[in-house]
């Protein structure tokens, strides 16, 4: 009987590690880009534009995978509850370097329509102390990209 009881804690174990994979890096940071897209409620087309070339130019994916990329990414974003499960994965697998990138491109498609909302601006904010990239940074990459 003990014995039964012990394969079985081993064989949940097991299954449980095997279904605990964390989403790969452009998953996470395609899902914070997305929702950054939702704070404002308003999903223009010129956003979505944006989205794309920065999915594009960050992980090199053709077309056809920005577009299932995306997909999953508004899936993700509607079923989370928080985005902390994401910035985790963040900094588990990203260095200061790649943080600040994740930071202008979020700055980056909250100025593609051309106005900065206060909500966006908040998640950057957030998404920012949740990922530690300190203040001098977080407003350095704002003007880097910041419309003239």
């Amino acid at each position: 009987m003990l014995t039964k009881l012990i394969t079985w804690i081993e064989q949940s174990l097991s299954v449980d590690a095997e279904n605990t994979t964390s989403p790969s890096l452009d998953r996470v940071s395609a899902v914070l880009y997305v929702e950054l897209l939702r704070a404002d409620h308003v999903i223009d087309e010129a956003e979505l534009t944006t989205l794309a070339e920065v999915l594009t130019s960050q992980f090199a994916l053709s077309a056809q995978e920005v577009a299932d990329l995306v997909d999953d990414a508004r899936q993700r974003a509607e079923e989370s509850a928080d985005i902390v499960q994401y910035t985790r994965i963040i900094n588990d697998q990203c260095d200061a370097s790649q943080k600040g990138q994740l930071i202008e491109n979020l700055w980056r498609l909250a100025y593609a329509d051309n106005r900065l909302d206060g909500h966006e601006e908040y998640f950057i904010r957030k998404v920012a102390d949740l990922i530690y990239v300190s203040h001098s940074d977080f407003i350095r990459s704002k003007l880097k990209v910041q419309p003239q």
